[in-house]
């Protein structure tokens, strides 16, 4: 992966699990050692990016004084909003031909300001409006299952009970 990231940017999502807590991760712990010796080695050719959770990755970056001393940037981004997360439901909606009637919109925007302000650490920002996107997508094949006749409207409108409940 370092080699085809050469001239580039080499990007690495959830990074903190290439360090487990009780370092029994050999593989892990040589995957680290490849990638300092490399950023080192190619340091003119290779932006290296680590990304994930805060606690996680600063867990990660104190395991070895390598990367705490290559990685001394941290740029943290905020989690979206519940508005935000609608936007990025709608996304899918388009991108996949489905819509969101008003009144499954409005569910919708309460079920994320409920996730946002129940979030914990490990809040799946975008990971979650997908989720949901996709449980959705189930609910409304299992809502319509005995629908007859089929219109496409039908078909591609999400409903207010086509949006899961929290938990």
């Amino acid at each position: 992966q370092v080699d085809s990231a050469l001239d580039g940017v080499l990007f690495i999502d959830e990074a903190y699990s290439l360090v487990l807590d009780d370092n029994t991760d050999v593989y892990g712990a040589e995957a680290v050692q490849v990638l300092l010796k490399r950023m080192e080695d190619d340091r003119e050719r290779l932006v290296v990016i680590l990304a994930g959770y805060p606690e996680d990755m600063e867990r990660m970056l104190q395991s070895n004084p390598g990367l705490s001393s290559r990685f001394q940037r941290t740029i943290h981004f905020p989690d979206y909003s519940a508005a935000e997360l609608v936007q990025i439901f709608e996304g899918f909606c388009k991108k996949n031909d489905y819509q969101l009637s008003t009144d499954a919109r409005r569910i919708l925007l309460e079920r994320f300001e409920k996730e946002v302000e129940n979030k914990d650490s490990h809040f799946g920002n975008a990971r979650l409006a997908r989720n949901i996107f996709e449980a959705a997508i189930r609910r409304l094949a299992s809502r319509i299952v005995s629908v007859a006749p089929l219109t496409r409207e039908i078909l591609t409108t999400l409903q207010p009970q086509d949006i899961p409940a929290s938990g």
